[in-house]
């Protein structure tokens, strides 16, 4: 066939454009069926994520609970939660959680894995409520000012006992949405009272102009705040995916026809070269097709194409080939990053051990280590009670002191690796705490005495003659800070005060011990109950006395109360500490 001339060529462009157009105007008038087609298959799509969301959100229930029932939350004090969680990121996120928030019954405090959540108030309407259900639930709400899917699931120790709450946070930001957006082929955006919260789509637009097809969420989802849905354009004309698709098929049918004409006699060589890229053939083999096939085609362009393609698949070798050599050194630089990884675990779990155990066995020799030294008192006191020479009498009572002493400083050493080891338990019993006081106060006269002290003891009327607590802990305390004070007080007396208090809805019972000694600056009085790894700003203090009031602390927050000191330098000070009953 003789070829067009570029006149025809444009008529018959022309003619072709114009038929395409009439095409499109007839196809404008039949938009009401395809919009009632566009419309079932959004209903369509919106069960199937309601589906797909609703098995999205068991999944995350099903991770939370794995991180509520962690024995970690067991065995790992409250301070290193935060820096676990932070470490556990990877595996929550890749879950569907965006970040995740430790909150501490006790201190009634959040802990927090990064700085993703800027406020707490947006969670905490929901803290007295996830307490109360002590089970796993979730809700809807805005978190930091974005939709979000909140889960709450209790922590508790082996009595069943809440310690806190892990807090799932999942937020549906547009990224978010986009995915809905793409798996459905349909705008998918957060409505709440038919207002538009947030959408897939990064261009603002009427809510009105489209309509809502919500998707069901799951009804253990309690207190809905928002609900997901996609949206339907209402559309009044041809669809724009119809008008694209018309478009595309005129201007392939512009250049088909175009094609046709202009290469009908170069047929052989297309035919040749479809054959020489056949997916059969390997790629060396279609390089070698190619090169064969540049010698025996006789049009210029076509054979300058056959080169770029040629050309092009070479490059596409050479890079494949260099990909492989990056996988191998990327999978031998994983696996020598396993073996590390595991390595520094294994010393981590053993690092980690290694003080606990020490602790547990120290705690365990206490009676080992006490029961000797309380016969050695007692051998004392026997010896006292025989009729000697002054100066014996007097290196008895130097030998009793210490040993008293020796027997205190041992005991709060065995405290402490029991409180460290976490085998401290309470025993409480029923006692006269007035007649308690009084003879720990008759032990300590004579050592006062010694010094020139008065050694004082009252109480508030209020006071019960009978309360229930661990009664050799009180008098460890009352130990603790009555030899304290009389240590440190060169001249005057040490009173010993006895009232009832009411704090945070809690009757306790408070114990003041009052010095005339030499007084503790401020600046020093903030790092008296820390760790024995911090120094202290006094000039006069030592070990034995850091380590009773450290034990102090402890014993008397087991004991459901509190410590405190009040003092200024010069003026002598005031230790207290409070206890339930």
């Amino acid at each position: 066939m003789k070829s067009l001339s570029p006149l025809h060529k444009v008529l018959s462009a022309t003619l072709l454009t114009c038929f395409m157009l009439i095409g499109l105007l007839l196809v404008g008038n039949t938009n009401t069926s395809n919009q009632i087609s566009d419309a079932d298959l959004a209903q369509q799509k919106s069960r199937e994520l309601g589906v797909m969301f609703n098995q999205h959100q068991q999944q995350l229930v099903d991770v939370i609970e794995s991180f509520a029932f962690n024995e970690y939350w067991q065995r790992t004090p409250v301070a290193e939660w935060a820096q676990w969680l932070q470490s556990e990121r990877p595996v929550y996120q890749a879950a569907g959680f965006t970040f995740m928030v430790i909150h501490r019954k006790r201190y009634g405090q959040f802990k927090f894995d990064n700085n993703d959540l800027k406020q707490t108030a947006d969670l905490e309407p929901f803290i007295e409520m996830a307490y109360k259900k002590e089970a796993i639930f979730q809700v809807t709400t805005m978190i930091n000012q974005e939709p979000a899917l909140v889960s709450f699931a209790p922590i508790k120790n082996v009595k069943n006992t809440i310690l806190g709450l892990v807090i799932g946070v999942e937020l549906f930001d547009s990224k978010k949405l986009k995915t809905f957006h793409h798996q459905s082929g349909f705008p998918a955006a957060i409505v709440a009272n038919e207002s538009l919260l947030s959408s897939s789509s990064e261009d603002s637009f009427d809510l009105e102009d489209f309509e809502t097809n919500i998707i069901q969420l799951s009804q253990k989802i309690e207190k809905p705040d928002w609900q997901l849905a996609i949206l339907n354009k209402t559309q009044s004309g041809t669809s724009q995916k119809t008008i694209l698709l018309l478009i595309g098929l005129s201007l392939t049918s512009l250049l088909i026809y175009f094609l046709w004409y202009q290469n009908k006699n170069e047929g052989k060589d297309f035919q040749l070269l479809n054959q020489s890229i056949k997916d059969e053939f390997a790629p060396i083999e279609q390089t070698e097709q190619l090169n064969n096939l540049i010698t025996s085609l006789s049009n210029p362009l076509l054979t300058d194409a056959v080169k770029s393609i040629q050309t092009r698949l070479e490059t596409l070798l050479s890079q494949n080939k260099t990909i492989k050599l990056e996988n191998k050194k990327l999978k031998d630089n994983e696996d020598m990053l396993r073996d590390a990884t595991n390595a520094l675990a294994i010393q981590r779990d053993s690092a980690a051990a290694a003080p606990k155990l020490r602790s547990e066995f120290l705690s365990r020799m206490g009676d080992e280590i006490t029961t000797p030294m309380k016969s050695v008192i007692s051998m004392i006191k026997l010896l006292n009670e025989y009729i000697v020479e002054k100066e014996a009498k007097q290196v008895l009572k130097i030998a009793s002191s210490s040993s008293r002493t020796l027997v205190d400083n041992l005991n709060n050493i065995l405290d402490f690796s029991k409180l460290d080891a976490g085998l401290l338990k309470l025993s409480k019993s029923q006692f006269n705490v007035l007649e308690v006081a009084e003879q720990l106060v008759k032990q300590y006269t004579h050592i006062a005495n010694e010094k020139g002290l008065k050694l004082n003891i009252s109480s508030n009327p209020d006071v019960p003659e009978i309360i229930s607590a661990d009664k050799v802990r009180v008098k460890q305390v009352l130990r603790n800070l009555i030899g304290n004070a009389i240590r440190f007080t060169k001249e005057g007396e040490v009173s010993l005060y006895i009232d009832m208090i009411n704090k945070n809805n809690k009757n306790l019972i408070r114990f003041t011990i009052k010095d005339t000694g030499v007084g503790i600056p401020p600046e020093a009085q903030k790092e008296l109950f820390e760790s024995l790894e911090k120094t202290t700003k006094l000039t006069n203090a030592s070990f034995a006395g850091r380590l009773r009031l450290i034990v102090s602390k402890h014993l008397a927050e087991l004991m459901g109360g509190d410590i405190g000191v009040i003092s200024k330098a010069g003026e002598g000070s005031q230790f207290w500490f409070t206890s339930e009953y």
